[in-house]
Parts: structure tokens; C-alpha cells; sequence
């Protein structure tokens, strides 16, 4: 699940004796705090609606579908992101130094920068053991898109033999191969559209695509088989309208009432506010360049919001603990 660490890393630093680090346990503490509000704040929240959306896709309308299909986007990422952040905190108030799993992988403009800031270790367990023996991209630009292909083959089937995940790996291998070979006419059509392909429009329009190629895999990720996939898919343009009462009848649907919009409202915005802000440096780095103050007053915001709004009762197993 990850952070997955190199033996050379970790045994060494388990063979060395240490002294506890004040500042490394506070940083520590603080990315456990973080994580928790991920998990039990963010994804647990949103586990259910997702479920109904997403389990009997035949008793919602299709808004509603596609509604639970990009919530489960966030849920997947909160828990998951969530998970590790209480791991790596959980080793730094130990004493051990973790390298980061996450880096606001939802904020990345392509799918190659996605996978440089999506499970961090995986992917780069995935490029030295898998892609660089293939050739890498030391060859041929079609062997080397056939080695892209063949890795996130293998990290599709990683997660589970369905064919729905060699499909979902598959899917993101085709992604970083058609990039690969697109690029130069990427570059002269931002070239001629005299936008600056850095500028912040054009920067918010890739991030979107890159959101929407990433959300189109995890409905095939989530589905139990590939049939299940499509068949949501095909659920999902049922009736489907963007006016002000579907949206109500949408969310109405999978089980929402105004309390719950405003505490998942919340929790999303204070996750994308604190990704966003975080994007460039990862979250301890980001929370240890502010004033004290600062730092205090988010952390009674989490330890609030994790007593107050995560729900009550048996928190979820993480999504994945099933891989």
C-alpha cells in the first residue's frame, strides 16, 4: 500500500541508534492529524453516497452515477492518501524518515505528472524494476511506448486479476504512450494559440483533462468486473441534465440532504485548499514554512472537524487493504 521503502533506506536507518527529535515528532504528529482528516473526515463521509451511486447504478438516475463516479474519485484519493499519511507520521514520531506518497496528485497537468505524484513509491518502484529493464525509454519511441504498456499492465494487474484493472493499467499506459507521441503537436498548437502554455489558464485547462482521464479509469478501477464498468458508463447519460432540480434530484438520490452537502462541501474544499497550497513541496514541508500560529489553528480545525464530522460509528476498512 506505501509508502514502499528500499531496503538499503529503511534497514539503515533501523540499525542506527537515535534520540528523539522534537521537531521530527511534531511534523510528525501534525501528518497524522492530516491523514485522519482525510480518511475519517473526507473518504469515510463520502463512502456512502459513493456506494449508492455506484453498487445499484439501475435505482439512481444517471446524474447521479456520474456524480458518485467523480466523488469516488476524492474518496479514493482521501482514503488512500490518508492511510499513508498516518503511516509515514506514524514512523517520523518513531524517529525514521519516510519519503513522501502523495503530492497533490489531482493539481498535476498530464498524466505523466499525475503518476510523479500518485503513490510516489509505486510508481517509482514501477520505472526501476519494470519500465528501465524493458529499454525504458532508451529505445525506439514505439518499443517505448510497448514498455509503458507492458508497466501499467503490470500495475493494472497488480491490484487484482479482473480484467476491469488490466483495462484500468492498460487505459494509463495508452495515456502516457499517446502523450509521449502527441508532444510535438501539442506544442505547436499552444505555440499557435498564442497562450502561454504555462500561463494559469492553460495551466487550469490541462489539470481539468488530466482530472477527466484520470476519473474516466477509476470507474473502471471501483467496478467489481470490467461488464460492471461499462455498464455504468452506459447508466450514466440516463436522463442526464446539469439544470439547478436534477442536480437536487441527483444528490437527493444518493442519499444527501443540505446538512451532509454542507459538511462534505466543507471537508472537499479544505482538502483542495490545502493540496492546492501544498502542491509544490508535499504537506509537512508546506504547514512547517508557516507562522506558529498558522500551524495551530489549522490543527484545532482538523481535531475539530475529526471529532465533530467524521461519522459515527466503525470507520470503513481502507479501499486499499482489498489489493
Amino acid at each position: 500500500m506505501g509508502p514502499i521503502q528500499r531496503p538499503g533506506d529503511l534497514m539503515a536507518q533501523i540499525g542506527t541508534p537515535r534520540a528523539f527529535d522534537a521537531g521530527r515528532a511534531v511534523r510528525g504528529a501534525q501528518l497524522m492529524l492530516w491523514g485522519y482528516f482525510e480518511k475519517l473526515v473526507v473518504a469515510d463521509n463520502l463512502a456512502p453516497y459513493v456506494s449508492a451511486g455506484l453498487d445499484a447504478p439501475d435505482l439512481v438516475m444517471g446524474l447521479s452515477v456520474f456524480l458518485a463516479s467523480v466523488l469516488y474519485a476524492v474518496q479514493l484519493y482521501a482514503d488512500f492518501a490518508g492511510y499513508s499519511h498516518i503511516a509515514i507520521g506514524c514512523m517520523q514520531l518513531l524517529g525514521f524518515d519516510v519519503p513522501e506518497n502523495f503530492r497533490a496528485p489531482y493539481f498535476s497537468t498530464s498524466v505523466k505528472e499525475f503518476w510523479n505524484r500518485w503513490h510516489i513509491s509505486l510508481s517509482s518502484w514501477l520505472r526501476d524494476y519494470v519500465y528501465i529493464p524493458l529499454g525504458g525509454s532508451r529505445c525506439s519511441t514505439a518499443r517505448c511506448c510497448v514498455n509503458l504498456l507492458i508497466t501499467f499492465l503490470v500495475s493494472g494487474l497488480w491490484h487484482g486479476t479482473g480484467l476491469q484493472f488490466a483495462v484500468w493499467g492498460l487505459l494509463h499506459g495508452a495515456y502516457l504512450a499517446v502523450g509521449r507521441l502527441t508532444a510535438p503537436a501539442r506544442a505547436r498548437l499552444w505555440r499557435a494559440s498564442h497562450i502561454p502554455e504555462q500561463s494559469a489558464p492553460a495551466r487550469g485547462l490541462k489539470m481539468l483533462v488530466t482530472f477527466v482521464l484520470v476519473w474516466f479509469g477509476w470507474v473502471f478501477f471501483r467496478a467489481p468486473t470490467l461488464s460492471g464498468a461499462l455498464h455504468l458508463f452506459a447508466r450514466m447519460p440516463d436522463s442526464f441534465s446539469l439544470t439547478p432540480p436534477a442536480l437536487k434530484n441527483a444528490l437527493a438520490m444518493l442519499g444527501f440532504n443540505s446538512g451532509m452537502l454542507v459538511r462534505v462541501g466543507f471537508a472537499c474544499a479544505l482538502l483542495c485548499a490545502v493540496d492546492f497550497a501544498a502542491r509544490r513541496t508535499g504537506f509537512s514541508a508546506w504547514l512547517a514554512g508557516r507562522r506558529k500560529w498558522f500551524q495551530a489553528a489549522l490543527c484545532y480545525v482538523l481535531v475539530l472537524a475529526i471529532l465533530f464530522l467524521a461519522p459515527i460509528g466503525a470507520s470503513p476498512t481502507p479501499i486499499y487493504f482489498q489489493f
